[in-house]
C-alpha cells in the first residue's frame, strides 16, 4: 500500500505527501531489518526534502537523520549513528521542538557509549533528560541508558 501511495503522490506533484510516506515506509523496513531497503527509502526521502522551502526542508532532514541515526545504532554501527545524529541535531537545534532534540541526544548517548566514550555518552544522556523533562516515555528511556552505562 506504501508502494502505491508513494506512486500516487508522485503522479499528483505532492512533495511533502511522497516524502511522509516514503520515511514511513522506512522506518517499517528498519523495524523489520530489511536496512539495505530502508537506507535506500530514506535517502529518496533526503532527496525529497531537497525540494522543500528552507524551514520545511530543514525539519525533514532532521527526522530522517535521526531515523538513520536509529537504525545505525540498531546495526552496531556507532560512528554512523553519531554521523547522522549530528546531522539531526544540526537541523532541531534552531527549530525543533525539546522532544526532538531529547531524541537525538539520546542516540547520540547510545551511539557514545557504544564506542565506549562513557563521559560523552553520560553528557548526552543528561542533556536529553534536561531537555526535555516533560516527556516521560524519553525521560524514563535516558534514565535507563544512563543507569546502563554508568553501571559498567
Amino acid at each position: 500500500y506504501y508502494r502505491e501511495a508513494i506512486k500516487l503522490c508522485r503522479e499528483e506533484g505532492v512533495i511533502k505527501e511522497e516524502l511522509f510516506t516514503t520515511n514511513n515506509l522506512a522506518i517499517i523496513r528498519k523495524t523489520q531489518k530489511k536496512f539495505p531497503e530502508a537506507l535506500a527509502l530514506y535517502q529518496s526521502a533526503l532527496a525529497l526534502a531537497k525540494k522543500l522551502p528552507p524551514k520545511q526542508r530543514t525539519k525533514e532532514e532532521g527526522y530522517i537523520y535521526v531515523n538513520l541515526s536509529q537504525m545505525a545504532n540498531k546495526q552496531d554501527k556507532p560512528q554512523e549513528a553519531l554521523a547522522n545524529g549530528r546531522l539531526a541535531f544540526e537541523r532541531f537545534k534552531d527549530n525543533g521542538n525539546p522532544r526532538e532534540r531529547a531524541a537525538v541526544l539520546l542516540n547520540l548517548g547510545t551511539a557514545s557509549g557504544k564506542l565506549e566514550q562513557y563521559t560523552k555518552s553520560e553528557r548526552y544522556f543528561r542533556q536529553a533528560i534536561e531537555t526535555e523533562k516533560t516527556t516521560l516515555g524519553l525521560l524514563e528511556q535516558g534514565s535507563k541508558a544512563l543507569l546502563g552505562f554508568l553501571s559498567r
